[in-house]
Formats: structure tokens, C-alpha cells, sequence
């Protein structure tokens, strides 16, 4: 799965029948500018299950660590219309969604959008133990701008260790970038080429490095590298 696309569902014990609900978020990546028409947005929530639900969506500021980690932060950034409502059994509803936060940035901002399904029981009848699975979808908000672009560099190399190398990369640029697609060319001290990319390093396809972010990946080599003397070759095809 995508890191930057994220459905988690949640299971929730309550006193009610057994009952599976579903519904369904559209679209799932959303990018926004920070003025004009492209400052707002509109997203599409379809419930496709056989009963009424109550959905309610929320904004979050995204933040990754180094670890690859992601917290999210309440943000102010968004007006959302409306935040939470219920849907009949496959009914649709078009949810507002406008950005509001500064209109000046020098790098992309990256945000989540929550759509949560409520334990809401709609139905008149006895209540029973039992357990309702409860749907949250995760897309990813991106208010960006044309002119930011991507660039991924090679901060640091660690000397071998047990046959492992560290390497950790950043996203100096001003756009977020998967890196499916990226492959990075390396020389050793003997002049050995390696080329690393997503079928040496472990969960490398499909990562999402920020604007700003940093990731540290280990690979298997015995090679000793200098990045001064011999510099890594980036080549970044085509992800999005």
C-alpha cells in the first residue's frame, strides 16, 4: 500500500447486532492552491453498505519523523462543510472542503483529511450484544503550488557494519516525492558501481518523503563509500 494513500479501519465493541458498514472516499489525494480556485475543493463520500450511517470528517497538519513515523496535528487551515453528517443506505453526499491557512508558502504543506464513520445505531429495535466494525478513511491534502518541485540528495553513508550499509536520504525540495521511480547510483572507494532503488532496499516503493523529510534505509554491501569524492547520481522517473 502507498504510504500517502491510507484506509484504517477501526473495530469497535458496542451493544448492538453484528453489522458490517462500509462507505467510500473520493478522491483519495487532494492538492489544493493557497489562492484562487484551486483554494477550494469538493470530495465525494458514497455509502455503500445497506444501512444509514453518520460519518464525520476532520483536518489534520501531517508530520513525518525520521523514522517514517507519522503524527497529525488538529489544524485551522480548512473549512469543511459539512463536518459531519448521515447518509442513507447507498446515498452520496459532496463534501466542501477550503483552504484557509496562509496564502503565502515557499514549500508544499501536507495535511490528512479523516473521514470516520460514528457509532450511530439508526435502527429501533433491541439492542443486542454484538460488535459494528467502524470505517476511517486517511487521504492525503497537499496545498501546493506549480512552481514546487522535488529533490531528492544523499545526506550520509555509514561505514559497513555486519555487511549493512546506512544511508539516509532527504527531500531538499519543495514537493513531496514517492519514491517509486527513484533509483540512486552509487561508486564505492574501488570504483565499483551499486545501484540502489526498490528491489534492494526493503519498503522503499511506495515511500513518501516530504518537503524537508529525511529517511535513513540499510542495504546489504561489504563497500566503503566518500560521497565527496564520488557523489551520488539521482535519477527520478515519472511516480505520480
Amino acid at each position: 500500500m502507498y504510504k500517502h494513500i491510507l484506509a484504517v479501519i477501526s473495530l469497535v465493541s458496542v451493544l448492538s447486532p453484528v453489522t458490517t458498514w462500509a462507505f467510500r472516499l473520493d478522491p483519495m489525494v487532494v492538492d489544493f492552491q493557497p489562492t484562487g480556485t484551486h483554494a477550494a475543493k469538493t470530495i465525494r463520500v458514497d455509502n455503500e453498505a445497506q444501512e444509514k450511517i453518520a460519518v464525520k470528517i476532520q483536518m489534520y497538519r501531517r508530520i513525518v519523523d525520521d523514522k517514517g513515523i507519522e503524527t497529525r496535528e488538529p489544524t485551522q487551515d480548512f473549512k469543511v462543510f459539512p463536518t459531519q453528517f448521515s447518509l442513507n443506505s447507498k446515498d452520496s453526499r459532496v463534501i466542501r472542503v477550503v483552504y484557509s491557512g496562509p496564502k503565502e508558502i515557499d514549500r508544499e504543506q501536507s495535511y490528512r483529511l479523516v473521514a470516520t464513520q460514528l457509532p450511530v445505531d439508526f435502527k429501533e429495535e433491541t439492542r443486542q450484544s454484538g460488535v459494528k466494525f467502524l470505517f476511517e478513511f486517511v487521504a492525503s491534502v497537499y496545498v501546493n503550488q506549480s512552481k514546487f518541485f522535488p529533490q531528492i540528495e544523499v545526506e550520509s553513508i555509514t561505514a559497513p557494519a555486519n555487511g549493512q550499509v546506512q544511508m539516509t536520504i532527504a527531500n531538499t525540495g519543495t514537493r513531496h516525492r514517492l519514491l517509486r521511480g527513484v533509483s540512486i547510483k552509487l561508486q564505492d572507494t574501488q570504483g565499483r558501481h551499486i545501484v540502489v532503488d526498490e528491489n534492494l532496499v526493503k519498503d522503499w516503493n511506495g515511500e513518501n518523503l516530504l518537503s524537508g523529510g529525511r529517511r535513513t534505509y540499510t542495504f546489504k554491501s561489504a563497500s566503503q563509500f566518500d560521497l565527496k569524492a564520488r557523489p551520488a547520481q539521482i535519477e527520478m522517473k515519472d511516480a505520480d
